[in-house]
């Protein structure tokens, strides 16, 4: 058949039929198409077998996914079973084994699992993307709903992050399919958690949908359409970046696992990662198509989309990869000719339904009034379809029927299939586990093709899905078709379905000729199918002889030729016979309406085209209507008031002109507290202010109001002149005058607030808990982090620097440390230092705010005084605990003494390796210290004990004697024993009488322990000192 060579609106293919009006190219949705849409937005019956149905699917699915994995992990993938009645209960034992061993829920797959959650909705939030409208939702109003369609950004996003964290060891994606029991228990309990969790919020916020009424089920199908954080649309996020994302990194992990182990990736694996890159690539790419799927303006969020994106698909879908990263690669090697033809079979269906995808995507696009499409990579040729041809449905929308889509219903669903099939075939026969995935897949193919044509059905009209074959008389240029049942008709049943339909029943003086439009070749055999969507050329061509034409023949059913297809049936209800919707280009102009003039049997009839004098008369009346409603447009302009638009404006209005001969007129009286805020005078609307005609009030400030300053910032004004009208003043809702004024209490208060320590200030303090303090630089931990040797406790930064400046040996053991991985981050130190820290901060708020105002405190009336070397010793208190440890420091002397000996035994050995030798001086250098520290608190402890012996002896002289006076200044005796009773104490300023070691000072002031001591002169120049 012969197409027409014009072009209309979008470069679409148009057909002349000047019989109808055009209409617009978007689609409206009919009166009829509404009525229809709030039918199918009302819950009629139950899917899946119902209650029962759905709570076996709930239950029995993850039930099936550990199963089908278990016989994969442990089993070589046989499809493993109880030998006998009695091995059941031993058998279900060992499987729920398998799952607490191998499939629990541990802190990694917690770890990894959210945080892809979180990345993927974080990268959906930010990530530059492109502008989709939805279809219009009816139980939205038919409102559009606009996505940003990132994932192809995200995508990309996601895998350079990968590859950075697997390049630098942070996270090796190795370890992603050796934890795939345990990531699936995790993405299980995702699934389950968000899908009761959405329907509990579509029920406390009032947007639940299609309700049956039953819990379960409701929940089994969802309560909410189209869920949103901000400007993420879960449906859609849920849908393409969570399952696809984990599929295509569980093929990649299981290629770097073959790459670890056997030096290369086997062309099986190679397959899988090709294969899911180009199907996460079509729905990032193709994301802007998504919006117009039925999942999106139909389909609502619940466990069916929920459960099966965030955990049916990523792990049940590649339990080919989890075989090959299980067994040895010979298992499963192909030849040549056969990996040739997988990677062709799977090429070959990618292109088919990637185009079927995108041309179906695309028209729907264009009748919503988008032209311009977005650009991806890649960008196969004959993704968008020029000139279609579709379906107007009695609904208002159309279905097309060109591209793929003029060979298959379905062709999308086709491919889509065979690429699931060659995800199996990868690994040959050796176990039907995967193949789990294209027998599912088929059984929800099947579901789906059944729903979509009931919903047509339902939707659109009983036969809007009919087949159909295009023709076109010789000598016109209108086209038309015919509508019918099945993949073909005969050439008989399109002739009389021809002559029928343009009124040629009576005529007998021609012969109908049906020409194919490519070849030209006549259709000679009554009997031949014609294919559906096909084209063909009539022709009337004179009688063989006189008034025997075959017309009458073709409708009588003579020639003893029966019908091979079945005739388009006309539903009732109609004054003319319906043959299905017409089709229509994209100019929007309808076929030829049909006359009810035949028998019952007979097929609907299409009007014949306009005479061209007809046509003529119909311009001519098109304008003179426009001449007579341009004349009534006049008429009106004429009786209108004028307007002036002035862009300065000459009153308050700014724009509205100011009559001064004609006052505004006010509907209410003028109330007793109202101000102008033009002029700021009482007694006139701003309407009738009387500076509206002065154009120095045009650039004047507004007089303003009192809203949100509080009444303790505001100051009364008593008449104030026009000058300090526009320098502040404001007007309150009751009419009166003030200024604003800075409430200096609450600065004053503010200032004088008690400004505690903060936590960095915490952080550069030596910690009063040894515990806490990291041994090399003696300061608080910072990112604590073990040794795996010895699992001594360190600062991250400073044991890696430590490492990496000392050959990665072990400041504590002297291990060799093989890498700085191996560090184990310590969480109970880490929560031990944030409660230090935030116990320190609370205390210094409380206390007065730091160690100045504390010391201030504890001083009260005592004289400040310092030691040698200038350090307050006030406010110091020493507890009989920290005697008993300096004197085990005492004690260990004779033990540093031999350790310090041994070591220098051990340096002066010269075959010692450099790296063990300046360990060695490290650790020699400490216990050198510390035997100096002990011999320091040595020889204080024995100065103090001879003073004390000194005191006693004083004492007894002062009782004998009644020197009261002298009583005054002696020292109080300790409490403790003392182990040196013949050794003097040191002078005023000795080393016993310098701060603690931790040099802090207590916050709380208590009272004198026992060791407290008065050392000094004179009775009036005594001060208290606490030995260290």
């Amino acid at each position: 058949m012969a197409i027409n060579s014009g072009t209309g609106k979008d470069g679409l293919r148009q057909r002349n039929v000047s019989s109808n009006p055009p209409i617009s190219d978007t689609i409206v949705i009919t009166e009829e198409g509404k009525k229809t849409d709030k039918r199918l937005d009302t819950h009629e019956s139950y899917e899946f077998g119902g209650p029962w149905g759905v709570v076996a699917i709930m239950t029995g699915f993850p039930l099936l996914m550990y199963y089908l994995w278990i016989c994969l992990w442990f089993y070589d993938g046989k499809l493993v079973h109880p030998e006998s009645l009695d091995d059941i209960k031993p058998f279900l034992w060992r499987m729920w084994d398998h799952i607490k061993t191998d499939a629990s829920p541990n802190a990694y797959a917690w770890k990894v699992y959210s945080g892809n959650i979180f990345f993927q909705l974080f990268l959906a939030w930010v990530m530059p993307g492109w502008k989709q409208e939805g279809l219009p939702v009816p139980s939205l109003g038919y409102k559009k709903l606009m996505y940003n369609c990132n994932a192809l950004l995200s995508l990309w996003a996601t895998i350079f992050t990968a590859a950075a964290l697997h390049y630098t060891g942070i996270f090796r994606l190795t370890e992603i399919i050796d934890n795939f029991g345990h990531l699936m228990t995790v993405a299980m309990i995702w699934g389950f958690t968000l899908s009761f969790g959405m329907y509990f919020f579509a029920i406390a916020t009032g947007s639940q949908i299609r309700m049956s009424g039953n819990f379960i089920y409701d929940v089994f199908q969802g309560a909410i359409l189209n869920p949103r954080i901000g400007p993420v649309d879960l449906k859609m996020w849920a849908e393409v970046r969570i399952p696809w994302v984990i599929v295509f990194f569980l093929a990649v992990s299981g290629a770097c696992k073959q790459y670890e182990q056997y030096g290369y990736v086997t062309p099986n694996m190679a397959f899988m990662c090709l294969a899911t890159w180009l199907y996460i690539n079509a729905c990032a790419k193709g994301e802007e198509c998504i919006p117009q799927t039925w999942d999106m303006f139909h389909e609502k969020f619940g466990f069916i989309l929920i459960f099966w994106n965030l955990a049916g698909v990523p792990f049940s879908y590649v339990y080919s990869v989890v075989y090959m990263a299980r067994h040895d690669p010979a298992d499963y090697k192909f030849s040549t000719p056969t990996y040739i033809a997988l990677y062709t079979t799977l090429l070959t269906a990618y292109y088919v339904f990637d185009c079927a995808m995108s041309q179906k995507s695309r028209f729907k696009m264009q009748t919503m009034g988008v032209t311009k499409f977005r650009k991806t990579f890649p960008q196969l040729p004959g993704c968008i379809v020029k000139n279609p041809t579709y379906i107007q449905t009695a609904h208002g929308n159309r279905l097309l029927t060109s591209g793929a889509w003029a060979w298959s219903r379905k062709p999308n669903y086709v491919a889509d299939w065979i690429m699931s099939l060659t995800w199996g075939l990868v690994i040959g026969t050796a176990t039907p586990i995967p193949y789990f995935y294209s027998v599912f897949f088929i059984t929800v193919l099947i579901h789906r093709c059944g729903r979509d044509f009931e919903r047509c059905s339902r939707k659109y009209a009983k036969r809007s899905m009919a087949s159909s074959v295009f023709y076109k008389f010789n000598s016109r240029k209108d086209e038309a078709r015919v509508t019918f049942d099945g993949t073909g008709i005969s050439v008989f049943d399109l002739k009389r379905d021809i002559i029928l339909a343009h009124n040629l029943g009576k005529a007998n003086d021609f012969d109908l000729v049906l020409l194919d439009s490519d070849t030209k070749e006549e259709y000679r055999d009554d009997s031949k199918i014609i294919p559906r969507s096909s084209f063909v050329i009539v022709k009337r061509v004179p009688a063989i002889r006189p008034g025997r034409g075959k017309a009458s023949m073709y409708i009588a059913g003579a020639n003893n030729v029966l019908p091979t297809s079945e005739p388009a049936q006309r539903p009732g209800g109609f004054g003319t016979v319906y043959k299905g919707a017409m089709s229509k280009r994209f100019d929007g102009k309808e076929e030829m309406l049909t006359a009810q003039k035949n028998a019952p049997t007979t097929t609907a009839s299409v009007k014949s085209n306009v005479a061209n004098e007809e046509e003529a008369a119909a311009m001519a009346a098109m304008f003179q209507a426009q001449t007579v409603n341009w004349e009534e447009t006049q008429e009106k302009m004429s009786h209108a008031q004028r307007i002036y638009n002035n862009p300065r404006g000459t009153g308050f209005g700014r724009g509205k002109p100011h009559n001064p001969h004609q006052p505004y007129q006010p509907e209410r009286p003028l109330p007793a507290s109202y101000v102008c805020y033009r002029c700021g005078q009482k007694g006139h609307w701003i309407k009738d202010c009387p500076t509206n005609s002065d154009r120095e009030y045009d650039n004047k400030p507004r007089i303003k109001r009192t809203t949100g300053i509080p009444r303790s910032m505001l100051r009364a004004v008593e008449n104030p002149n026009s000058g300090e009208l526009t320098q502040g003043v404001m007007v309150t809702p009751e009419g009166g005058y003030v200024v604003a004024q800075p409430d200096s209490a609450s600065w004053q208060k503010q200032v004088s607030r008690n400004k505690g320590l903060t936590a960095a200030e915490v952080r550069e303090r030596v910690p009063s808990d040894p515990s806490l303090a990291c041994p090399i630089d003696n300061r608080l931990f910072r990112d604590a982090v073990k040794t795996p040797c010895c699992g001594t406790v360190y600062c991250e930064e400073c044991i890696q620097t430590h490492l990496l400046e000392r050959d990665f040996i072990c400041p504590s053991c002297a291990k060799k440390i093989p890498s700085l991985d191996k560090l184990e981050m310590d969480k109970p130190a880490r929560m031990r230092v944030n409660d230090y820290i935030e116990k320190a901060v609370e205390e210094s708020k409380k206390d007065g705010g730091g160690e100045d105002d504390q010391a201030k405190v504890m001083t009260g009336s005592n004289q400040d005084l310092d030691d040698g070397e200038g350090i307050n010793l006030e406010g110091d208190f020493y507890t009989d605990q920290q005697a008993m440890e300096f004197q085990m420091l005492v004690d260990s002397i004779p033990q540093l003494q031999a350790q310090i000996s041994q070591i220098s035994v051990m340096l002066q050995n010269p075959s010692l390796p450099l790296q063990v030798r300046h360990q060695t001086e490290l650790q020699h250098h400490q216990l050198k210290m510390q035997l100096s520290q002990a011999q320091t608190m040595s020889n204080a402890l024995a100065s103090l004990q001879q003073q004390q012996q000194q005191q006693q002896q004083q004492q007894q002289q002062q009782e004998s004697g009644g020197m009261m006076g002298y009583t005054m200044q002696m020292p109080i005796q300790q409490s403790w024993t003392n182990p040196f009773p013949n050794q003097q104490p040191a002078g005023q300023d000795s080393a016993y009488q310098r701060l603690p070691l931790n040099n802090r000072r207590r916050n709380v002031k208590r009272e004198r322990p026992s060791d407290f001591l008065e050392i000094g002169g004179e009775s009036d120049a005594k001060v208290p000192r606490y030995w260290e």
